[in-house]
């Protein structure tokens, strides 16, 4: 890989994610702001308690679909795992911070989820099984990501050291992990605090 392909599936990741995917369907569907409502982000979550499951469901299909766009066109340029983890790496910063956008995204757990279970499913399936009982015990989002999201970075570390996935995969997993906890900061802080809310509560105008 030369330099000019590092740059381009980089600069090409990030711009993909940029794509502010819960901003447009918002302001096309009920003419509003998701950052001006709930977590104040653009992701599904948000998405889902501000505007209802259907444009949720096209968020979704939209955030997922740009991740695995990027994946694809470092496939096609390069053919490696490093540049589909770079690609993917920067699809998921673009999320979160569009300059389409203002750099005012979301957190990143889908297109980052997507772009995991290309990469290495077996790691992605575990972390996907957990963090969905973690949910739906707790009826907290953030929870079962976060519980997810570590679950998924630690079972890559054993699927790499036995030699069945590329070591840029753990990269990978582990930056993006970062990333997705990063980015739950508030959520962090209201978990420790029990103020965290809870599936089925509506967003609420930010202040």
């Amino acid at each position: 890989m030369n330099v000019i392909q590092f740059v381009l599936i980089i600069l090409v990741g990030y711009l993909l994610g940029a794509v502010p995917s819960g901003l447009i369907v918002g302001k096309l569907v009920k003419g509003v702001d998701l950052r001006e409502f709930g977590s104040g982000k653009t992701g599904a979550t948000n998405a889902l308690r501000t505007l209802g499951k259907g444009p949720a469901a096209l968020v979704v299909l939209l955030d997922v679909t740009k991740g695995l766009v990027a994946l694809l066109i470092a496939h096609l340029v390069v053919g490696t795992a490093a540049a589909a983890c770079l690609a993917g790496l920067a699809a998921a910063v673009g999320h979160n911070w569009p300059i389409y956008a203002g750099f005012r995204g979301g957190r990143g757990v889908l297109v980052s989820f997507s772009i995991f279970y290309v990469l290495c499913w077996p790691a992605a399936v575990l972390a996907t099984c957990i963090g969905g009982v973690m949910i739906a015990a707790s009826r907290m989002v953030s929870f079962g990501v976060l519980g997810g999201t570590v679950i998924g970075a630690a079972a890559t570390i054993p699927l790499v050291a036995a030699g069945r996935f590329s070591p840029w995969i753990l990269v990978y997993a582990v930056l993006g992990a970062l990333l997705i906890i990063v980015r739950h900061a508030d959520n962090i802080q209201r978990l420790r605090s029990g103020t965290e809310r809870r599936i089925g509560q509506p967003a609420q105008p930010l202040a």
